[in-house]
């Protein structure tokens, strides 16, 4: 019972940074955003992302999504194993038994977008295609990085829609 107790305390969750190590100004804006929060510098995820706002699908998967699944699950954030499989846009398939993410923030630095990709999208295979609207695979690098929590479908990421700057305590750009 004690046990069961303290794997729900907050202090148990997890708070992870993302930000781009190539981009000076989003490492700089992670670590100020980690020390006003009080969070550990190991907090801090920096992976080498492209410098633009908008990505391909296979930046998105080759320098975001698969790096962060190995690390938040190398790291504990994600109480997980990492299959040898991908599903069918690349993305690495897990075996998830939840996570101990409260937050994931996105730091300024990160891309935005995912553009549409036609070699990805299968209309033979998507019901939506009816509605020429949804014929698309476009997406928002953050609302993506969001279905990382629902592979353990224990509960949500808390998610902020102000950046990182003003959570941080810095006037927004």
């Amino acid at each position: 019972l004690v046990s069961v107790s303290r794997a729900a305390a907050p202090a148990d969750r997890a708070v992870a940074i993302l930000a781009n190590r190539d981009d000076p100004e989003s490492l700089e804006l992670a670590r100020h955003y980690a020390k006003r929060r009080g969070l550990p510098e190991t907090a801090i995820l920096a992976l080498p992302m492209p410098l633009t706002e908008q990505i391909t699908w296979e930046q998105f998967v080759v320098t975001i999504w698969n790096p962060l699944v190995r690390e938040a699950v190398a790291r504990g954030w994600m109480l997980a194993s990492v299959r040898d499989e991908t599903d069918p846009v690349g993305r690495l398939r897990i075996t998830s038994a939840g996570h101990r993410l409260e937050a994931l923030v996105v730091c300024r630095g990160v891309p935005l977008r995912i553009d549409h990709d036609a070699t990805r999208y299968d209309p033979a295979t998507n019901p939506l295609t009816a509605n020429s609207s949804l014929r698309t695979n476009r997406a928002a690098v953050d609302s993506e990085l969001a279905l990382l929590a629902s592979a353990g479908r224990s509960r949500p990421m808390r998610a902020s829609m102000r950046p990182c700057s003003t959570l941080a305590g810095m006037p927004a750009p």
